[in-house]
């Protein structure tokens, strides 16, 4: 019988050894790679300069009259809308591809049936 309790008095120590080591693996898998990579950017300042001149635009635009519709065009033509005009412009992803999302997934889904 001694035996048996001192087998079981070790299962206990190695699963208690297992488990922390499991943790500490755990631990160290999720802190390693926040860690590895710096900010690229300072979100504190970067982002502020274009959103004041925006802020400023709309302020000016909800003080004023409303527009009609030909002012409201000409306005928006240099960009996505008449308040951002055409600020990131550059940085949005566009695509040429007018085919929509489901009709893609469906000729994917078909293209698996078929091989």
């Amino acid at each position: 019988m001694k035996f048996i309790a001192n087998i079981a008095s070790k299962l206990k120590v190695t699963s208690l050894i297992v488990a922390a080591l499991f943790s500490f693996v755990l631990f160290f898998s999720n802190v390693v790679p926040a860690m590895a990579t710096p900010p690229k950017s300072n979100p504190n300042n970067d982002g502020t300069v274009q959103l004041d001149g925006i802020l400023d635009k709309s302020e000016e635009i909800l003080n004023k009259p409303l527009l009609s519709l030909e002012e409201v065009e000409n306005r928006s033509k240099g960009g996505l809308n008449e308040v951002q005009g055409a600020a990131d412009v550059n940085k949005m992803k566009m695509s040429n591809d007018t085919e929509l999302p489901a009709v893609k997934q469906l000729k994917k889904s078909i293209d698996k049936i078929i091989k």
